[in-house]
């Protein structure tokens, strides 16, 4: 079945249209509750594209023993409009074709195309040029050279006046920009530099629900599955689950997860870093280094979701229960295999003052002495940057645990230190500080800090009082500031990462299976990466040039990372999707280390051809 839906949007004139931004691949997914008969309705917002839609929808009965599907498809139009094809990524100087689609309802249309602002040259299809920018047809093709950046295109129909205007965005490949929203504590007296930060836009929050959610939230949907990581998505999403996180989702990632992890457990032995029965060699034996923190992770749920068994929708739900307490068992079964104390009998770290004050161990004036210690080291003498993230939070947790007045800033001013360093998914660097993070803002939160506090904005000079809640552009505010109290500002800014300036700490090798010469449009070629040697953690990265492809899903997708999961060797296979230049285009790949960000491997820029 097929239906046509015309968007109808009165206000679509040249003077006060908004242009066409939102083009995501999904319009909506979700689980809709029926009533006592079985019927149930569901709204949601379009996305922007003039595309065609596959609905399909699931029913199955309260029992799970009967279901059926229906499916439907749904054509997006507007009376006059513009379409991108664009290549997600172009490394600046490469050479690379993309397309404009336009159609006119009325045959008479006027057209004009931009890149960052400046008009761009284009060849017309299917359509004849009667004047300068005005064109006769009811459907054309335009072609023209794509590069970085922001595109835009006007199309007016000149008989009824309709208007479209399309914007979309073209990434520098191998650098690349995203919304980072980070949050920060002010205490009175303080102020925070706008500009120096990149803050494009703020709100005064209330409370820290929002920041700890979105950190849990982004911990739990990280991509790789080691035992460590896996273990950190669990106590994540039952950090969320206890702060009433979306209970069906967290159920899925603590049932999968449970699941993953039995897989990685070696009874009496600890826990391998993946499953063996997935990966040979050295995987099936217990890791000793990633293992243990993984224990420590499954160990620390006991604490963290202390209250989740009196929950309603864990007492009601067998299979969540017996995870959650499966989980807890692998977590003391490996501790024990590696001689891991229930309760630390000395403070080595961080996470040992963190388990001291959640155990209530005798230790507890030692862990507040190391953890005051800790935190006025100079940061050059600590180890790399995501250890010493994760003991920083410990070790603050332990200060906002003590409850000391007299530790409150050292503690509040590690929160701020450490929020500046979340990325655009709301996470830090590792599933290893990340959980560190969530153990600091659950004490922040229990700290019960009284975030009241008016914060001023410096404007042209001028201080304004923001309100709570709402959105401010940040565009002509200099700073903000508090007089008095404490208050929480949620901020979005961009943060940029660029594989060009990536060290070549870790030997690789990166190369296509074939050679250039032999490529050809719908061929089906290698990416093989290849390090020296295998250390736990190493992670490829890749992004992928307009003419190579990884299809997954029936897409193209041109941005991943894979796991090297154990072995030297990865190999990835790509789709030849269409023709190069004679000069070729260029793509990139590096290898990272999930628990090291100091640590890569760069070999540099590479370089594809595809034959005519």
């Amino acid at each position: 079945m097929r239906d046509l839906l015309l968007l109808d949007l009165p206000d679509r004139t040249n003077g006060n249209l908004l242009p066409r931004t939102d083009f995501a691949d999904v319009a909506y997914c979700g689980i809709v509750r029926t009533d006592e008969l079985g019927k149930a309705e569901v709204s949601f917002k379009l996305p922007d594209a003039i595309t065609s839609y596959n609905i399909e929808a699931f029913a199955m009965s309260q029992s799970g023993t009967e279901w059926c599907s229906v499916k439907k498809r749904l054509e997006v139009s507007l009376p006059v409009w513009a379409e991108f094809k664009l290549p997600k990524f172009i490394y600046p100087g490469d050479k690379s074709l993309a397309t404009l689609y336009v159609k006119c309802a009325s045959g008479k249309f006027g057209l004009r195309l931009f890149c960052n602002g400046v008009p761009v040259e284009f060849s017309l299809f299917d359509a004849e040029q009667i004047a300068p920018n005005i064109y006769q047809s009811k459907q054309a093709k335009v072609i023209f050279e794509a590069q970085p950046g922001e595109w835009r295109a006007e199309v007016q129909d000149l008989v009824t006046q309709d208007y479209d205007v399309c914007v979309r965005t073209v990434g520098e490949l191998g650098k690349f920009e995203e919304v980072a929203q980070r949050f920060q504590l002010l205490r009175a007296g303080e102020t925070f530099d706008l500009r120096s930060h990149q803050v494009w836009e703020l709100r005064v929050l209330s409370c820290l629900e929002k920041p700890f959610n979105l950190l849990c939230d982004a911990t739990t949907n990280y991509e790789h599955h080691c035992c460590e990581q896996t273990a950190a998505k669990l106590l994540a999403a039952v950090a969320s689950l206890t702060a009433g996180g979306d209970a069906a989702k967290l159920r899925n990632v603590i049932i999968a997860g449970v699941a993953r992890e039995q897989k990685m457990y070696l009874p009496g032995k600890g826990l391998a870093l993946y499953p063996p029965q997935e990966w040979e060699g050295s995987n099936a034996q217990a890791n000793d280094y990633w293992g243990r923190i993984a224990a420590q992770h499954l160990c620390d749920l006991a604490t963290i979701g202390e209250s989740l068994f009196g929950l309603a929708a864990v007492k009601s739900d067998l299979e969540l229960e017996s995870a959650l307490r499966s989980a807890i068992a692998i977590g003391e079964g490996a501790a024990a295999a590696y001689h891991l104390p229930t309760i630390p009998t000395q403070i080595a770290s961080g996470r040992d003052a963190y388990r001291s004050f959640m155990r209530l161990a005798s230790t507890r004036n030692e862990a507040l002495l190391y953890a005051r210690s800790y935190l006025k080291t100079p940061e050059t003498t600590h180890q790399n940057n995501v250890i010493n993230r994760s003991e920083q939070a410990y070790c603050a947790t332990v200060l906002l645990m003590a409850g000391e007045n007299s530790d409150l800033r050292s503690a509040l001013n590690t929160v701020n230190q450490l929020a500046r360093c979340l990325n655009g998914d709301g996470r830090l660097y590792s599933t290893v500080d990340s959980v560190g993070m969530i153990a600091l803002m659950t004490a922040l939160q229990a700290a019960g800090i009284n975030l009241n506090g008016t914060v001023y904005a410096l404007q042209e000079g001028e201080m304004r009082a923001l309100e709570s809640e709402q959105v401010f552009s940040t565009e002509k505010m200099e700073e903000i500031a508090l007089k008095e109290g404490t208050a929480l500002v949620d901020m979005k800014g961009i943060a940029i990462e660029d594989w060009s300036t990536f060290a070549a700490d870790i030997p690789v090798k990166i190369q296509l299976s074939k050679t250039n010469s032999f490529l050809q449009p719908g061929d089906t070629v290698e990416l093989i990466a290849e390090v020296e040697s295998y250390q736990p953690g190493l992670l490829l990265q890749v992004c992928l040039p307009p003419v190579l492809s990884r299809l997954e899903g029936g897409g193209e997708v041109k941005r991943f990372s894979v796991d090297f999961c154990g072995q030297k060797t990865i190999k990835i296979p790509l789709r030849v999707t269409g023709y190069t230049s004679p000069a070729g285009e260029h793509w990139r790949a590096v290898v990272r280390n999930m628990f090291n960000d100091e640590e890569t491997g760069n070999s540099g820029l590479l370089r594809v051809q595809v034959g005519g």
